[in-house]
């Protein structure tokens, strides 16, 4: 008999979580530790076993270097405070925080693609700036550079990912060292939202060394502790992360606050609907594409398929089309156009073709159904599971307007597509799983028009932010299993013999005769 991983009997520990750090004084992670439940294990060192990568901003420090070589997640240290959270909410940018400069750059791609990977472009070069971006060898930037020991990358790099070329040595930075009186008479308000234990320890901390705290942000304030500026987009006082404090302590120094810095966060999702392959003719610059797809926020898929949205090409006058394809064909300039703007262009100037076609829409051409097989071309049925009743009712009527199948039952019915309230493991969401069928979340009930191209794909149940953890898993195979089944053919579960122990009554139900 032949086992699957990809359902697993929930087991009612919760799994071991291995987490390390990079950036984060021994001070806080001592605080962490004793706020830590026993399935996360925090360690010195980053293995292939670690789970996340822990910091306040990104850091390019050798376990960072590893990390992403690893793929090792990097995750903020505010999850460690909010452990019940889904740490997905607080994953960090591969440059999430880092200053950098230009000099004489005149194409915006370079500067919006770092951009999108989380790092603050600041028109001055300080000592604080993590790198800059120059193709000139000579210059007072460039010896500036060589002074502080700041990396200088060239264009020809930047989309490589080679975070090598963007690590600068370890150096404190500080208006005076080995000092007890750290904070000088400053002033600090602290984020009232922070964790009780680590309030009470940085106000504790800003005391014992010089500083003060005051309880109401007012003109005596020289800073604000906080992780987030969104709590603070229109006061006119520096924002500081809290790490400042554990950092002057540990090193005992009056650092120099511009690394600290907390700014406002910009996030483009450019191409966040888009799921891009990439042509084979690609191969020697499939990297480079795949860095800038990713990005952008685009899905990459290895070969095509129909989940996929855009075959990505070299030369649309050389591209030989030798079949119908469901997805639009452009040209990899394209890519550095939504790049160049930090929009999602469109296509038509990069198209080879009107592409994104229906797989019927051309009767002349012979559609292979070789990996497509009959569980596409099947009829639309509707079916729907955990709606209220108010939405099952319009769901019907959206469905009599445009004459599709619907079936109101308590069981499946071999429906194509189910519309679900709740996520619930009922009989009609495992066996419309199982059979690889549309599940769709109720918002499609306002938007459907039942249109040739209808992007299905949108309203599909997904993971954000509000999932609970023990739901993730389910979430996430509704999409695996649909693309499998269309890929394949075949159910889950093909071939499996299974001896099935129920009440006779209920067996009918379960037995499909094939």
């Amino acid at each position: 008999m032949e086992h699957s991983q990809e359902f697993e009997i929930e087991n009612t520990h919760k799994p071991k979580i291995f987490i390390t750090t990079t950036g984060i004084s021994e001070e806080e992670k001592n605080l962490i530790k004793k706020l830590l439940p026993q399935n996360i294990i925090l360690e010195d060192e980053l293995t292939t076993l670690t789970t996340y990568l822990i910091s306040y901003k990104s850091f390019i420090s050798d376990k960072f270097i590893q990390a992403m070589i690893w793929n090792i997640k990097l995750i903020k240290i505010d999850w460690l405070y909010n452990i019940d959270t889904n740490p997905n909410i607080y994953i960090l940018r591969p440059l999430e925080g880092i200053e950098f400069t230009s000099n004489e750059i005149t194409n915006d791609i370079f500067i919006n693609y770092y951009t999108l990977m989380g790092a603050i472009y600041n028109e001055n070069l300080t000592i604080s700036t993590g790198f800059l971006i120059s193709n000139i060898k000579e210059g007072e930037k460039i010896d500036f550079c060589t002074k502080h020991s700041i990396p200088v990358i060239n264009t020809e790099n930047i989309f490589k990912n080679n975070y090598k070329l963007l690590q600068r040595p370890f150096t404190i930075r500080a208006f005076k060292i080995d000092c007890e009186k750290v904070f000088n008479d400053k002033c600090f308000y602290i984020d009232p939202n922070f964790h009780k234990n680590l309030f009470n320890l940085l106000k504790r901390l800003i005391i014992e060394h010089g500083g003060s705290r005051v309880s109401l942000i007012d003109k005596n304030v020289d800073y604000i502790l906080t992780s987030s500026s969104k709590e603070y987009e229109n006061t006119k006082h520096k924002l500081l992360h809290y790490q400042y404090i554990f950092d002057c302590v540990e090193y005992k120094a009056e650092l120099f606050p511009n690394s600290y810095f907390v700014h406002k966060e910009r996030k483009f999702n450019v191409l966040k609907n888009a799921i891009c392959c990439i042509s084979k003719c690609l191969k020697k610059d499939s990297q480079l594409i795949v860095n800038k797809l990713k990005a952008l926020g685009s899905l990459i898929r290895d070969s095509d398929s129909l989940a996929c949205t855009h075959l990505i090409i070299k030369d649309k006058n050389e591209f030989k089309l030798s079949s119908l394809k469901p997805y639009k064909i452009v040209t990899v300039d394209w890519i550095d156009q939504c790049l160049y703007t930090l929009k999602h262009v469109r296509e038509e100037k990069y198209l080879v073709k009107e592409s994104n076609l229906s797989l019927f829409s051309q009767p002349n051409n012979k559609i292979s159904t070789k990996r497509v097989r009959t569980s596409v071309i099947k009829d639309i049925i509707f079916q729907f599971t955990g709606l209220p009743s108010f939405l099952k009712n319009r769901a019907i009527e959206m469905l009599k307007k445009y004459d599709i199948k619907y079936i109101v039952s308590d069981k499946y019915e071999n429906c194509t597509h189910l519309i679900m309230g709740n996520l619930s493991t009922s009989e009609k969401f495992l066996s419309a799983l199982c059979n690889g069928a549309w599940i769709l979340t109720p918002e499609i009930i306002d938007v459907f028009d039942n249109s040739l191209h209808f992007n299905y794909e949108k309203y599909e149940w997904k993971v954000d932010e509000n999932t609970n953890e023990k739901d993730i898993k389910i979430i996430n195979s509704i999409k695996k299993w649909r693309e499998r089944v269309l890929k394949t053919g075949y159910p889950a579960f093909y071939k499996w013999r299974v001896k099935l122990y129920a009440p006779e009554s209920k067996i009918k139900n379960f037995y499909t005769g094939d």
